[in-house]
């Protein structure tokens, strides 16, 4: 899942709250929360492969519609 945030504000950096509730393939409910700090300061930075396959994915298909 690759989420992309508006920007709300000039602001340097910002506190952003996160929430996601999903129901797996068996019908269990399940929720996670978690408070993520910006900080749009130095180059970007991805945790792993798979991040930056998605945003990859999503720059191109975003580019590919208003092309």
């Amino acid at each position: 899942m690759v989420l992309k945030l508006a920007k709300t504000s000039f602001l340097s950096s910002a506190r952003v709250s996160l929430k996601v509730s999903y129901e797996d393939r068996n019908g269990r409910r399940d929720t996670s929360s978690a408070v993520v700090e910006l900080d749009k300061k130095g180059p970007e930075y991805f945790d792993n492969t798979g991040i930056r396959k998605g945003v990859l994915l999503s720059r191109y298909a975003r580019s590919s519609r208003t092309g």
